[in-house]
């Protein structure tokens, strides 16, 4: 009876460990990714932002950066920017397209650097984290606009350098120099006139005087 009753609880003991426990589903928490570009210019510098809300150097996630150009099929695979895997604990290996810069800094955040934008670097970016999905991925959009006229001509008209000590005037600066010669001899005409007037005057008035003396 002893031994039926311990085989008993050894068979309830061998079924209760062989079975899986009941996991209750749970609704899928969104991870805070984000994704920033900045607008710029033909020509100017840009980058690309993600912030993916882990610390995917400490949880060794992959993840990638891939660009959807403006007005292309839906069913486009995109263009990986870049992309990297954790090969390494200490750092990833990451490939990057020609034109795009990774400083290898990871943290929560990763940016990716242009030098000079081109109009083929305008689209769709998506943040991913790899495997992706909806709830890994994030998209944001770089716009690369033309420069205006005003701007184009003041970047490509040469500065005047500046005018050496001794070195020969421009010929804008000439003439000022010039000019201000000529209104010197002006005056300087003008005022032997007027002394010349005043010293005529004066001997005629003493010759005037001479005369009257005589008379008497």
């Amino acid at each position: 009876m002893a031994s039926l009753t311990i085989t008993s609880v050894l068979k309830t003991l061998l079924v209760l460990l062989c079975t899986p426990p009941t996991v209750t589903p749970r609704s899928v928490k969104q991870l805070p990714i984000t994704c920033d570009a900045e607008e710029c210019s033909i020509g100017e510098s840009a980058s690309v932002t993600c912030h993916f809300g882990t610390d995917i150097r400490q949880n060794q996630r992959h993840f990638a950066v891939v660009m959807y150009p403006f007005h292309v099929e839906k069913s486009f695979s995109g263009i990986d920017v870049l992309r990297c895997h954790w090969t390494q604990p200490s750092s990833p290996e990451c490939r990057v397209m020609d034109g795009f810069v990774f400083n290898q800094h990871i943290t929560d955040t990763i940016t990716v650097n242009i030098s000079k934008a081109t109009t083929q670097m305008a689209g769709i970016y998506a943040c991913e984290l790899v495997p992706s999905n909806d709830r890994t991925k994030r998209t944001c959009n770089l716009n690369v606009t033309e420069r205006s006229p005003s701007a184009a001509r003041m970047q490509s008209a040469p500065r005047r350098p500046p005018r050496k000590e001794g070195s020969i005037p421009e010929p804008s600066m000439y003439s000022a120099v010039r000019g201000s010669a000529e209104e010197r001899d002006t005056n300087q005409g003008s005022f032997l006139a007027m002394h010349i007037i005043t010293m005529s005057a004066l001997v005629l008035l003493i010759a005037l005087n001479v005369f009257m003396a005589m008379r008497r």
